[in-house]
């Protein structure tokens, strides 16, 4: 995978970036390379409409299932089931079309020495897809400011 990776990064920089100047240092293991290169993909797709909408569109309608209790419903585990394999889908195909041969178990592998190497943003989001009590968080933190927003709304009205 290293292999292929090296061999297709500056096809990766220039189908993808266009017209756009960027510096990758060109030191540091084949593994960091790959991984930095993974690491800017990921960061571009968080930041496209398409993954930011579908994201926000499936929090904001089952937001409202959710509440700040101890006790989980059932309905959450069938929630993150669905939230986890869409959203693992949608970032796959997007890291396959931006990176000639990307395999997320090689991804993965990478980032277990790395985890530190991450953004917060990037590092909250594989940990929504992996780990149900973020998951949770996420959508009560979605269903709260969905609620403050109603609130504001409500006043500008009322007021």
């Amino acid at each position: 995978c290293v292999g292929a990776i090296e061999e297709n990064m500056s096809d990766y920089i220039e189908s993808d970036l266009g017209d756009e100047e960027i510096n990758i240092e060109n030191s540091g293991s084949p593994e960091d390379i790959e991984f930095d290169i993974c690491v800017g993909a990921i960061e571009e797709i968080l930041m496209e409409d398409e993954f930011v909408n579908t994201q926000n569109n499936f929090c904001k309608k089952h937001c409202n299932q959710f509440e700040d209790t101890d006790e989980n419903k059932l309905i959450y585990t069938a929630l993150f089931e669905e939230y986890t394999e869409m959203m693992e889908n949608m970032l796959n195909k997007r890291l396959t079309e931006k990176i000639p041969n990307f395999s997320m178990p090689r991804f993965e592998s990478l980032l277990v020495n790395r985890k530190d190497e991450l953004s917060a943003e990037i590092f909250d989001l594989l940990m929504a897809l992996g780990d149900f009590d973020e998951f949770k968080e996420m959508m009560l933190s979605h269903q709260r400011q969905q609620n403050n927003s109603n609130s504001i709304d409500n006043f500008k009205i009322d007021g």
